[in-house]
């Protein structure tokens, strides 16, 4: 049974561990995961699972979805004291390649087909697109999402130039809107962007919207 001295330590704990985090993460944690995920040593596998299947592998790429799936550990450790660190994360692992594996198969084949051929990077940025350009079109009945190189680049780690790139030259996308760079009294706006293969049949056999916010 814990004590008030064993939850205050533990409270201690957590922020310095929040405290330690990459800006960048700690930033994504309290907005995807924070507000959905309660720590839970019983249902941890489970949790990691929709963290990842649910969530995280249709907001960013893999290095970060380890990173945010860590520093749940870390800001969770008390509760997870019966689990080791190292076990958490190599379960982690195994359960990306296993969802990643279950939405893969049950992509439209054409769409399929197409993310096999792609690298690593822009197969990172086809499902982030894709779950902005789904999300969307659940929500306003059109694929149209807004998103900027610079964040592309943040959430799958590659340069800016590289993200330009992908987000310009994929065959899946469309600029609808070119973005507005930040000037002196007024706000700068990401580039809009639609999604160009079909997403019907996925709006159809999807279980609502994502619970976090992309």
């Amino acid at each position: 049974m814990y004590t008030w001295e064993d939850l205050a330590l533990a409270e201690k704990a957590t922020g310095e561990a929040k405290q330690r985090l990459p800006t960048q993460i700690k930033s994504w944690y309290n907005k995807w995961i924070d507000p959905v995920f309660e720590a839970n040593a019983e249902t941890w596998q489970t949790q990691i699972s929709d963290m990842i299947g649910k969530h995280l592998m249709h907001a960013t790429g893999e290095e970060n979805t380890l990173a945010l799936v860590t520093a749940f550990y870390d800001l969770n450790a008390s509760k997870f004291a019966s689990i080791s660190r190292e076990g958490f994360i190599a379960c982690a692992g195994e359960i990306m390649v296993r969802e990643l594996a279950s939405w893969l198969e049950a992509l439209p084949s054409g769409e399929a087909a197409y993310y096999r051929q792609l690298p690593a990077p822009q197969q990172e940025a086809f499902r982030i697109c894709r779950s902005l350009a789904l999300r969307e079109l659940e929500m306003t009945g059109t694929p149209i999402f807004f998103l900027g190189s610079h964040e592309l680049a943040k959430r799958i780690t590659i340069s800016d130039r590289e993200a330009f790139r992908i987000l310009n030259k994929s065959p899946f996308l469309k600029r609808v809107e070119k973005g507005k760079p930040w000037q002196r009294g007024t706000k700068p706006q990401a580039s809009s962007w639609q999604w160009i293969y079909p997403l019907e049949a996925a709006a159809k056999n999807s279980t609502g919207k994502p619970a976090c916010p992309f």
